[in-house]
């Protein structure tokens, strides 16, 4: 994972840079899964993260990870504007969008295509959230599939 973070990291360089946004990342475990969604799932993540921020606020992204009798857990916390609880679910079905165009860019694709690769990689992905403090994604993968 520690690869896969990299270059989704790596293929988001401008995006980072234009806000110069932080990445802190813990070291990551061996997880078997298709590559390329795996990058993707993180290129997501994170690019909402550097996106969805109050103006004039430096991003920052920390990766961390933990282990449970079943589970790898990888969470992704940001400092952004947060999401309501009431819409904490919904943000995973397709062409959700919590803002207009107006005020952030985007298609409200990004987190229900990281719901489909959780999904292949048989695990599961949620969000905890408040308003004006940020939103933490937290990926469940299985140890044994």
């Amino acid at each position: 994972m520690n690869l896969v973070l990299q270059e989704s990291i790596e293929n988001l360089g401008a995006q980072i840079s234009r806000v110069d946004a932080i990445i802190q990342v813990e070291h990551l475990p061996v997880i078997t899964g298709h590559k390329n969604y795996l990058i993707q799932l993180f290129q997501n993540i994170i690019s909402n993260g550097i996106k969805y921020q109050p103006e004039g606020q430096q991003p920052t992204i920390k990766v961390s990870n933990k282990q449970n009798t079943a589970n790898t857990v990888i969470t992704i916390k940001d400092n952004g504007i947060g999401i309501e609880k009431k819409h904490e679910g919904s943000v995973f079905n397709s062409f959700t969008r919590l803002h207009s165009h107006d005020e952030y860019e985007g298609s409200g694709i990004g987190l229900a295509t990281c719901k489909k690769i959780m999904d292949i990689h048989k695990g599961n992905i949620e969000i905890k959230s408040e308003p004006g403090m940020g939103t933490e994604v937290i990926m469940y993968f299985p140890l044994f599939v």
